[in-house]
């Protein structure tokens, strides 16, 4: 059998980044529907995350969780993301999720004030800098491209069908258009000028110019300063360019133009996010499978799976019905259990 080496090699040193919210939002809905409550509590989003996973726990691969909180970013703009509905089913799952999943490892982080998009940003760059890891992203945002590096270590892989595999190879000919080119690897810089619906975002309006045409003039400036493609991702050199071009914007569109790099470029994380290698903690993966229901992981996994959770199901399913998805941590720390089975699992 013929073997593709350099996949293979690729393939046996992959650090796997997951963005839990896509998973959550995608199983609380759609093909996910037949799970998608059990005793009482909604569980559809939380069993997506756990399929993805318990593919890496099973196989032993390495993998980094990332959770979302209430962008600080909103701060900045507050009608950034202001579209969207807070659903009360994902909201209670990701709570629910995060509380049981911190304690699973090192590699799962939340951070107040940041997205998943901060802390996936923060966790390739440290990984590129500190491993050998070559970086699949498990997402369904193609902001999150904005993380492809120009020697091939990162690749955005689809957490379902709305989006392609996105590599340094095809980055142009995805977003490119037909009135510019897509510039590898600019696309901040397009969520800047094009602006982008889900995110309440709209086209940048100039008096005189088209958002296109502003785009490939920042991107001109590039080519004729000779940027390297990771130079074309870097906020700095997007705020240079506002600098070079500020006489030919009125004051309310230089304001609107600042605001749109601040929220579309990734923000600072004081965290070092590097992989740290160690055990998985199945005794809180275990509860949390049993209080969801997700009794065909547990079995995939051959971890315990309990029948009966005492008064769990009950308290859990008053907390969601009272509202209570964001505080009143008492709901949801997971309880002390008992296993014949070791309670870590090493990679």
């Amino acid at each position: 059998m013929n073997m593709n080496w350099e996949v293979f090699r690729r393939w046996v040193k992959i650090l796997t980044i997951i963005d839990a919210s896509v998973y959550i939002h995608q199983g609380s809905s759609g093909s996910w529907s037949s799970r998608a409550q059990y005793k009482g509590i909604p569980t559809g989003g939380i069993y997506s995350l756990l399929v993805e996973v318990s593919k890496h726990i099973k196989t032993k691969k390495p993998f980094i969780i990332a959770f979302d909180s209430r962008p600080a970013k909103r701060l900045i703009r507050p009608e950034y993301k202001a579209n969207r509905v807070t659903n009360p089913k994902v909201e209670f799952q990701k709570n629910l999720a995060y509380t049981y999943l911190s304690k699973l490892s090192e590699n799962v982080h939340k951070i107040e004030g940041r997205e998943a998009d901060d802390l996936i940003a923060k966790s390739v760059k440290d990984n590129l800098a500190n491993t050998d890891f070559n970086i699949n992203i498990r997402t369904s945002d193609y902001d999150l491209t904005h993380n492809i590096d120009e020697h091939g270590r990162v690749v955005i892989m689809p957490a379902n069908k709305n989006i392609a595999i996105v590599t340094k190879d095809n980055f142009e000919h995805i977003f490119s258009m037909a009135k510019c080119r897509a510039y590898f690897n600019s696309r901040a810089a397009m969520k800047v000028f094009f602006g982008k619906q889900s995110d309440n975002l709209p086209v940048f309006t100039h008096h005189k110019y088209e958002a296109y045409e502003l785009y490939k003039s920042f991107c001109g400036v590039g080519v004729n300063k000779g940027w390297s493609p990771e130079d074309f991702k870097l906020k700095e050199n997007m705020l240079e360019y506002i600098e070079m071009v500020s006489s030919a914007m009125t004051e309310s569109e230089l304001k609107d133009l600042k605001e749109r790099v601040d929220v579309s470029y990734p923000t600072d994380v004081n965290r070092d996010l590097t992989y740290k290698f160690g055990a998985i903690n199945t005794d809180v993966l275990s509860e949390l499978i049993s209080v969801t229901g997700c009794r065909s992981i547990a079995r995939g996994l051959k971890i315990p799976y309990y029948e009966d959770m005492g008064n769990k199901h009950d308290e859990l399913k008053q907390a969601y019905m009272d509202g209570h998805i964001l505080s009143k941590s008492r709901y949801f720390e997971p309880s002390t259990v008992t296993t014949d089975l070791t309670n870590e699992r090493g990679f």
